[in-house]
C-alpha cells in the first residue's frame, strides 16, 4: 500500500513539476563549463543554480512580460533562460536602439520588469522615467539560492518575444511559444550534428533568432560551451581560432568578410596558423542575409570549408539549410528541415513545382510564431490556409531553394538585420528640413545591402540631418548613402515613388 502511494506521488510530482526540455537538460551537479566569459569559466552547476533564485524571485509571477537590457554575457544566459525557468516570458533589448524605440517596446509588450547591467544603467533610468509602473532590476540584486520554487511549466505558454521592423512604421513582437523553440532546438540539434563536446563563440546580437536559437540556446540544450563576447571583438575572436578554441562556428555574410579583411592583413606565420586551425572546425555557418558566391569562395580558400548557408526569419525560425554532409550550393539555401513543410506560390495563388520558376516562400510546420503581439489582424493576414507568407521570393534548383529577391522592396538585409525602409523614411520625415524621402536598399557585397536615402527637399545642415538620424535610428538602421541635393524622387504617373529607379539613380559614394 506504502509503496503504491509512494509511486503515485512520484508521478504526481513528475507531472506537476514539468519543466521544458532546455531546462531538463541542464545538469545541476556537472562540473562542465557552459560559458566562458573573458577569463571567467561558469559550470552548468553554477548555471543550475543561479537560473533556480529567477523561479523563486519571480514565482507568484505567471506569463509576464519580462524586458532585458543586458550586453552579451553570462548574466544575459542566466537570465534568459531563469525567466523561462519562472514560467514568465523574455523581452530581450538591445542598446543599440534609441530610447524612443526602447520605451515603445516596453509599453508595447507591457513589461513589469526590466532586468539591466551596469553597461545599461543609464539607459534603464530613462525607460523607468518614462514607465512609473515598471520595476527595474539590476541583475546582481537576484541572488543565487541552492533551493526553489518549482513550477509546472506548460510547453505551449509563450516563452521568448522578438522585436522585429516589418512592412508597417511600428516593429511587431514576435512571440514564440516554448514549444515551438523546444522544436527549433532538436531540429537544429539533429540537422547540425550538436553535441556535449561542441564550443562555439557567440557574438551576434542577442535580440535576434540567430544569436538567441542558433548558437546560445541550441549550446545549452546539448550541455556544449558557449565562449560569449559583448558584440564582435575581430582580435579576440582570430586569436581564438588560431588557437583551435571552436568547434562550430557561425557568423552574417558581414562577418566573414570583415575576417576575411582582418586575415589578408596579417603576417604570414599567423596567416599559416588561422588555416590550419580553420580546418579543424568542425562546422561552419552563414546566415541572416544572403551569402555572396565571392564571399563564400574567398573563406574557403582560406579555411577549407564550404560555408552551410541556411534561412530563416524571427517568425519561423530556421526553416531550410543546405547539408551537413552532401553537396552545398554556392548561392543556394538548401531544402527545407525535417517536418518543416515548403512550397513556393505565385501571385495567382498557384504552387510552382517547377525549377527555375520564381515564387514566393510559403512556410508550415511547428516551428511557427504563436502571434504578433498586441497586432491579431497583422497575424492573421500573413497567413494563407495555414501557410506562413514569408515575402521571400525563390526558386528551386535540383531539389535546392535559392533566393532570388524579396515580395516587397522596403525591406532591406543588411548585416544580418531585415530593416524596414518605410520606418526609416517616418523618421527622417520627421526632421523640420524634409518634405518626402525614398529610403532603399542598394546592393553590396560585404553588407549584403546599405541602406540609401533621397531626400527630395535641401538640407540646409547635412550634419545636423545625420546627427538627428543617428538619435532616432540605431546603427544598423543609418542610412550610408545620401542623396541631398533635392532632386525630385522618381514617380510614376499617379504619384507612387518607384523605388527601382532609385536604386539605379541614387548617387553612389
Amino acid at each position: 500500500m506504502l509503496l503504491a502511494l509512494e509511486g503515485t506521488l512520484q508521478v504526481f510530482f513528475l507531472n506537476v513539476f514539468k519543466m521544458i526540455p532546455i531546462l531538463d537538460n541542464i545538469n545541476e551537479l556537472s562540473s562542465k563549463t557552459a560559458v566562458i566569459e573573458k577569463n571567467n569559466n561558469y559550470s552548468y552547476s553554477k548555471l543550475s543554480i543561479d537560473i533556480n533564485a529567477y523561479s523563486n524571485y519571480f514565482y507568484k509571477h505567471n506569463q509576464t512580460y519580462i524586458a532585458t537590457l543586458l550586453k552579451g554575457s553570462y548574466n544575459y544566459t542566466k537570465t534568459l533562460l531563469g525567466i523561462w525557468k519562472s514560467d514568465n516570458i523574455a523581452v530581450p533589448l538591445s542598446s543599440s536602439y534609441p530610447i524612443i524605440d526602447l520605451d515603445y517596446f516596453i509599453k508595447d509588450s507591457n513589461a513589469q520588469f526590466l532586468i539591466f547591467d551596469d553597461e545599461n544603467s543609464a539607459i534603464a533610468k530613462e525607460l523607468k522615467s518614462l514607465n512609473k509602473h515598471i520595476s527595474s532590476l539590476h541583475v546582481d540584486e537576484i541572488k543565487p539560492i541552492k533551493t526553489f520554487h518549482p513550477k509546472n511549466i506548460d510547453i505551449n505558454n509563450e516563452a521568448l518575444v522578438i522585436y522585429t521592423s516589418g512592412t508597417t512604421n511600428k516593429p511587431k513582437g514576435v512571440v514564440h511559444s516554448h514549444a515551438a523553440l523546444d522544436f527549433q532546438f532538436k531540429t537544429l540539434s539533429e540537422a547540425w550534428h550538436w553535441s556535449k563536446e561542441d564550443v562555439i563563440p557567440v557574438f551576434l546580437p542577442l535580440h535576434h533568432i540567430h544569436g538567441i536559437v542558433n548558437k546560445l540556446c541550441c549550446s545549452i540544450f546539448n550541455n556544449a560551451t558557449i565562449d560569449i563576447y559583448n558584440g564582435f571583438k575581430i582580435e579576440s575572436i582570430y586569436n581564438n581560432i588560431s588557437k583551435g578554441t571552436y568547434t562550430i562556428f557561425m557568423a552574417v555574410p558581414t562577418i566573414y568578410k570583415k575576417l576575411i579583411t582582418y586575415h589578408q592583413k596579417q603576417d604570414q606565420l599567423n596567416k599559416q596558423s588561422f588555416e590550419t586551425a580553420c580546418k579543424q572546425i568542425r562546422l561552419m555557418i552563414s546566415g541572416s542575409a544572403a551569402l555572396p558566391v565571392s564571399i563564400l569562395k574567398e573563406w574557403e580558400e582560406i579555411s577549407g570549408h564550404r560555408l552551410l548557408e541556411r534561412y530563416g526569419m524571427s517568425e519561423i525560425g530556421m526553416a531550410i539549410s543546405n547539408p551537413y554532409h552532401g553537396e552545398r550550393k554556392p548561392g543556394h539555401i538548401g531544402q527545407a528541415f525535417n517536418g518543416i513543410e515548403v512550397k513556393l506560390m505565385n501571385d495567382d495563388g498557384h504552387e510552382i513545382k517547377t525549377d527555375n520558376n520564381p515564387g514566393e516562400i510559403y512556410i508550415k510546420g511547428p516551428n511557427l510564431f504563436k502571434t504578433y503581439l498586441n497586432k491579431p489582424e497583422a497575424y492573421h493576414s500573413s497567413f494563407k490556409d495555414g501557410w506562413f507568407m514569408t515575402g521571400d521570393i525563390a526558386a528551386l534548383n535540383n531539389g535546392y531553394y535559392k533566393i532570388v529577391g524579396r515580395k516587397s522592396v522596403d525591406i532591406i538585409k543588411s548585416g544580418g538585420y531585415k530593416i524596414s525602409a518605410l520606418e526609416i523614411e517616418e523618421v527622417a520625415r520627421q526632421y523640420k528640413d524634409v518634405s518626402d524621402c525614398a529610403v532603399v536598399g542598394i546592393e553590396d557585397e560585404e553588407w549584403g545591402e546599405i541602406i540609401g536615402i533621397w531626400v527630395e527637399s535641401m538640407i540646409e545642415d547635412e550634419d545636423d540631418f545625420k546627427s538627428y538620424l543617428k538619435q532616432n535610428l540605431p546603427n544598423h538602421k543609418l542610412p550610408r548613402i545620401y542623396q541631398l541635393e533635392g532632386k525630385n524622387i522618381p514617380r510614376n504617373s499617379i504619384g507612387k515613388v518607384l523605388k527601382k529607379e532609385v536604386i539605379k539613380s541614387i548617387i553612389k559614394p
